[in-house]
């Protein structure tokens, strides 16, 4: 995504929060009405929108680490929180957004009231995502964080909205001492749209990308767990569902490749338990040995266990559209293994196969998902992930397939 894009989609959430008002360059601090904005890092190259007015606040939005951070990520982001609370930090990030007036009817007038007090929010991201969102810090005029607020502007953005709130509390609920999750602060709608306000889980990149096996485990378990044939679960019977929600051939893939997997292991026992639906280093920080983990809007029930594994260690490597050599080895030698480590409680007396077979039905799953996507909401590279997905499974597979995908490109991020 190119920074103009990802400045675009930035000040398009902007308009999204603060419904009626206009974006201008520059600041305007002097108007009480009105909120400045720095563009991190600039205009060129922006990743998120800081509150001028509110410098410590734009320290806590910048400081987010997650497990894929290497040392010299980590690095950067204290130096640049560091720097943009000084105040000769304008010099070094120049680029400054306004937009008024700020009324009764903005996000930022909605939470306001939810958390008894006047706040300032930080603008994160900026996508071309299907499931692309306005994500908010939310702080206190003073700077203290409170948390993070999405906001379902679409249709699947909306829906995905409201299905992480109650994930979130029936994860909550079930009290999980090997796993960090967010707490909901408040949940409801604003103009009509869902919004959720979560605790902020702040860790670092610690043990780094080290799979989280017994978090892993524990969410699986959450909901309770079942051993069923491959054929007759409802994992099986959601992927036939869902694939008629696809583009007409991206639906006919999805059911062959499915055929085809079925015809080998439909008859094999699998564990079928919860997965978070997008667990990755990203979406993922450290404390201490518990992993702290956000973004459980694709959390899902019934699903073959070792799924979030697979895609833990493997989606990066997938994304690679065209690299058919980084994928097949990224799946052989790194998630199969993965999965299986997951799996070991359940495994006594069962086939080692069980790695390879929940893998496949990963990539199955995941093509099934953005192909979905795609055709709801247009995104293009959803569906050039999704074509790619099934052009993997059909390797691995041995379906004769045309491939779909441009070689050597790299698709945009999937969550």
């Amino acid at each position: 995504m190119t920074g103009r894009a990802r400045l675009a989609a930035l000040l398009g959430d902007l308009q999204a929060i603060y419904p009626g008002a206009r974006v201008s360059a520059g600041s305007k601090l002097g108007d009480a009405d009105v909120r400045s904005f720095r563009i991190l890092m600039s205009a060129r190259r922006p990743r998120m929108l800081v509150p001028l007015d509110c410098p410590h606040a734009a320290r806590d939005a910048v400081r987010r680490e997650s497990a894929q951070d290497r040392i010299r990520d980590t690095v950067g982001r204290r130096a640049v929180a560091t720097v943009s609370v000084w105040p000769r930090g304008r010099h070094l990030f120049p680029d400054v957004v306004s937009i008024g007036p700020v009324d009764a009817d903005s996000i930022e007038s909605y939470l306001a009231a939810q958390v008894d007090g006047a706040v300032r929010l930080s603008v994160h991201g900026g996508s071309d995502r299907a499931n692309a969102k306005p994500v908010l810090g939310v702080h206190r005029v003073t700077g203290v964080e409170i948390g993070f607020c999405k906001v379902g502007i679409t249709q699947l953005a909306s829906h995905l909205v409201a299905h992480e709130a109650a994930t979130l509390r029936l994860l909550n609920a079930a009290t999980l001492p090997s796993i960090g999750i967010p707490q909901v602060l408040h949940a409801g709608e604003w103009r009509g749209h869902p919004m959720v306000l979560t605790e902020a889980v702040r860790g670092g990149r610690g043990r780094g990308r080290v799979l989280p096996v017994d978090a892993m485990r524990a969410v699986a378990a959450v909901a309770g767990t079942t051993s069923q044939p491959l054929r007759t679960s409802r994992w099986t019977a959601s992927i036939r569902e869902r694939s008629a929600g696809a583009a007409p051939a991206l639906a006919a893939r999805i059911r062959r490749t499915l055929d085809a997997l079925l015809d080998r292991d439909g008859d094999r026992l699998l564990v079928h338990g919860a997965g978070h639906g997008d667990w990755g280093p990203w979406n993922m920080s450290w404390c201490g040995n518990r992993p702290l983990v956000w973004d459980w809007e694709r959390f899902t029930l019934e699903v073959p266990v070792g799924m979030d594994a697979a895609h833990y260690t493997a989606h990066e490597q997938l994304r690679r559209i065209g690299d058919m050599d980084s994928a097949l080895g990224a799946l052989r030698w790194g998630a199969e293994p993965a999965v299986r480590k997951v799996l070991d409680p359940w495994s006594a007396g069962v086939e080692s196969d069980r790695g390879r077979t929940v893998t496949d039905t990963y990539l199955l799953d995941l093509a099934c998902r953005l192909a979905v996507d795609a055709n709801e909401t247009g995104a293009a590279p959803a569906g050039q992930l999704a074509a790619w997905y099934l052009d993997v499974a059909a390797e691995r597979l041995q379906v004769a397939t045309t491939p779909a995908t441009t070689h050597g490109s790299r698709a945009g991020g999937w969550s």
